[in-house]
């Protein structure tokens, strides 16, 4: 990144420049979602002519760039919603006579917002006979049975890199490396914690509903498998997958509810 100083001039055609470019993909991107369009050849045929009429200083290059951000921008919301329309309805008209539980107002950007947390019925859950198997492990944090590979590999990348900074630090030994190891006091216990969350509501989203998810036998696991010593036997002692089953769990009994 570079800073730049402009004169005071250059400063008010840069601003002009942004306020124009920001119209034209604005434009561009009000006609996609209108008509739902997020073809990039269509929405140039629409938009070009008007937007070089309207804004004649814009160099013909930037107006080009606009409609392919907007464009882009389109095509993702657009995907979004074909996906996600059905579990996230756009008009609160069937919460209401639903029992309201709290409400909170809300001031944003000098508008007033009034957000109202009700409680609904779930949704009836049919008995499934499909069962999903999960095999959970240090290198891929879990694997279902029907090959759906659960986790990320960056997870166990973030874990060394704090193992090795708390080490670094603790040979240091000097007042400001103990100053920041009492800041990553917990660290890892969090990063863990939120990797358990993330990872059983991941398990419960692919499997169909009322179905049963089985999960290996890990009691004494790490009486029952040996490491050489080194970061597989320590990942094996720090394996948290108790917390998981928990978290696990009480996802599972929060749908039933």
């Amino acid at each position: 990144m570079v800073q730049l100083n402009p004169t005071p001039e250059q400063a008010r055609l840069l601003q002009r420049t942004l306020h124009e470019h920001t119209a034209c993909f604005n434009t561009v991107a009000r006609l996609g979602f209108a008509s739902k369009c997020s073809n990039g050849v269509e929405l140039h045929k629409e938009t070009y002519y008007p937007l070089r009429a309207a804004f004649p200083d814009l160099p013909a290059q930037l107006v080009c760039a606009a409609r392919v951000k907007a464009t882009e921008a389109v095509k993702s919301a657009l995907t979004w919603a074909k996906k996600h329309e059905a579990a996230y309805p756009r008009h609160a008209g069937q919460y209401i006579g639903s029992k309201v539980c709290s409400t909170d107002l809300c001031l944003r950007k000098g508008r007033y917002f009034l957000h109202i947390v009700v409680s609904i019925a779930a949704p009836p859950v049919s008995p499934s006979q499909e069962v999903i198997g999960v095999d959970l492990g240090l290198n891929r944090p879990a694997v279902t049975s029907t090959r759906q590979f659960l986790g990320e590999r960056r997870w166990k990348e973030q874990e060394r890199r704090i193992f090795r900074l708390r080490r670094k630090l603790q040979k240091n030994g000097s007042k400001s490396a103990t100053r920041h190891l009492k800041n990553l006091s917990g660290q890892l216990f969090r990063l863990r914690r939120d990797h358990d969350h993330v990872l059983s509501k991941r398990v419960v989203q692919h499997a169909m509903p009322g179905c049963t998810i089985v999960l290996e036998n890990l009691t004494n696991i790490r009486e029952r498998v040996t490491h050489k010593h080194g970061e597989g036997q320590r990942r094996m002692h720090c394996w948290s997958f108790a917390q998981f089953y928990a978290f696990l769990s009480y996802i599972v009994s929060d749908l039933r509810v």
